[in-house]
């Protein structure tokens, strides 16, 4: 025989009450919260991890926070603007076996025209290397013009001429 279980009745005010209308509250985050806490998190970790870099060159008000899309699995993030077509985005890796990983991505014009490359960054000397590289082509990735098609990632509100 199967049993269906009622709902407990619970006092209002109690412990139990109370918990309930937290997570109630918690899984119906908004956008402007999520917008607010993808970049807060951003400014966090520049804050900790590229202390003498990123952190120094970028306000708070730089960052541009986006909500979660839960049907494609995407966090919350936020992006920032560093001129010259570069931008980094910064978003959470949340797995089962890691927890949350903070992810920042420095996403830099190929010289092409037509696409980006995108450099995840492990830490303030990897970003040294890569702006390093790129202060040569004036931060752009330098495409090579052997004939194969460009390794970018295609800008998708670029123009395309057929």
């Amino acid at each position: 025989m199967t049993e269906t279980l009622e709902p407990a009745v619970l006092p209002h005010g109690s412990p139990l009450a109370r918990l309930f209308a937290i997570a109630a509250e918690s899984a119906t985050v908004g956008e402007v919260e999520q917008r607010d806490a993808a970049e807060l998190t951003a400014g966090h970790h520049l804050y900790t991890q590229y202390s003498d870099t990123l952190d120094r060159a970028l306000e708070p008000e730089d960052w541009n926070g986006h909500p979660s899309v839960k049907t494609n699995r995407l966090e919350a993030s936020a992006v920032a603007w560093l001129h010259g077509g570069l931008w980094l985005h910064h978003t959470l890796d949340i797995s089962e076996a890691y927890g949350a990983r903070d992810v920042l991505t420095l996403i830099v014009p190929c010289a092409c025209g037509t696409g980006y490359v995108e450099y995840e960054l492990e830490d303030e000397d990897d970003l040294i290397g890569v702006l390093t590289d790129l202060r040569r082509t004036g931060g752009h990735v330098w495409h090579e013009s052997s004939g194969e098609e460009c390794a970018s990632v295609p800008d998708p509100h670029a123009q395309t001429t057929k």
